[in-house]
């Protein structure tokens, strides 16, 4: 056999190779042979039974440890084996998921820790159900289509980690939130069962999603913001209506998710969210410049703070309205050292979030604990 008929075969041996192996991935991890009703839930962009290491270097610094991320074979995060044990379930979007702070070290994993102390030992399960790039949108659609379907999932409490995605002035989902649905026929109902069943192309898929709706000070690498970066020292002259009609709309979403919730016999607990996206420098406020885009137009830090703030003031009024609990942490002083971007928090933050929430839980009387007048820690 002449040399080039040997690299021809030795090609081909090699492409047949690479072939076969994608398609025994596609059969063990994509859902060819499930063909049951969680197939709706990959429309919902969560990741199910996946254990992976993520390189963190880019963020953390060149001698940072891989972090591990797991989500069980329902898609829920955390160490609690059996989803009946699971006494509160916390939904949000990036800053719930926390794809880049290891297993064991989530502001789930501290609260769940804090809260088996109080319980004198015995174990208080948090199952963590946040999506990345879900706003309220995807956590109605994850209320109506994936929790239900986990078997023996009967929380006490819903704890709704939200309002980052909202506060972009969002008014209709996104793809990180939902994918849409295809059209009938029958080229459409192919494309469908590859796009619902093919695990490669599920990865690929959610990757640009978050990538395409994830705006610069959510990109999920280091962005340590510095004095110099606070320019923005005026809101835009319009932001009011659109602040108003944004936050109306929340409030129908939010209200719907506190529906689903008490539907499924649990209670709200609604919480605001820090950042570095605005700062306050003496008696007046600065913000980062072009910090989201909205019908084409970009709005700075003082437009987010508008509208996050209004959103964390519709949560304040409906969720104790809806026999639930509000718990602010847009104003407890998180540092920059919290964070590895303007939203998104290091092993640091996430446990100074676990804290204050276990402490909230003390104050109010959450998960059967007794109330306090004042917090049990500084």
């Amino acid at each position: 056999m002449s040399s080039t008929k040997q690299v021809i075969a030795l090609v081909a041996a090699s492409l047949l190779v690479l072939l076969f192996g994608l398609l025994g991935l596609e059969l063990v991890f994509g859902g060819w042979l499930r063909g049951d009703s969680w197939s709706e839930v990959d429309k919902l962009n969560v990741v199910r039974g996946r254990s992976t290491e993520y390189d963190v270097r880019r963020i953390y610094g060149p001698d940072a440890a891989p972090v591990r991320y797991t989500r069980d074979r329902y898609g829920l995060r955390g160490s609690c084996d059996d989803p009946a044990q699971v006494r509160l379930v916390t939904l949000g979007g990036s800053t719930t998921d926390q794809v880049y702070v290891s297993d064991g070290q989530t502001w789930q994993d501290r609260l769940q820790s804090r809260m088996t102390q109080a319980h004198s030992g015995r174990t208080w399960c948090v199952s963590n159900a946040g999506v990345d790039g879900h706003s309220s949108f995807g956590h109605i659609a994850a209320l109506e289509r994936w929790l239900p379907l986990v078997p023996g999932l009967k929380p006490d409490y819903v704890l709704l980690y939200v309002g980052v995605n909202d506060a972009a002035l969002r008014t209709e989902r996104a793809p990180s939130d939902l994918r849409a649905d295809e059209p009938a026929g029958r080229l459409a109902r192919l494309k469908r069962a590859v796009n619902e069943n093919s695990a490669l192309l599920h990865l690929i898929r959610r990757a640009l999603a978050a990538r395409a709706d994830a705006p610069l000070f959510a990109a999920h690498k280091l962005i340590f913001p510095t004095d110099s970066d606070y320019t923005s020292t005026a809101p835009a002259a319009d932001i009011a209506p659109l602040v108003a009609a944004s936050s109306e709309a929340f409030r129908e979403r939010l209200r719907r998710l506190l529906q689903l919730i008490e539907a499924r016999g649990a209670k709200p607990v609604c919480v605001s969210q820090p950042s570095l996206i605005y700062r306050r420098y003496g008696d007046a406020w600065r913000g980062i410049p072009d910090v989201f885009t909205h019908q084409g137009r970009k709005f700075n830090g003082l437009d987010y703070r508008l509208a996050i703030l209004s959103i964390n003031a519709v949560m304040a009024q409906e969720c104790p309205a809806a026999g639930g609990h509000y718990i602010d942490l847009e104003g407890a002083g998180f540092e920059p050292a919290h964070f590895y971007d303007c939203v998104h928090m290091n092993a640091s933050g996430a446990a100074r979030v676990g804290d204050l929430l276990a402490d909230a839980f003390s104050q109010q009387g959450i998960g059967g604990l007794r109330p306090l007048a004042t917090s049990s820690r500084p």
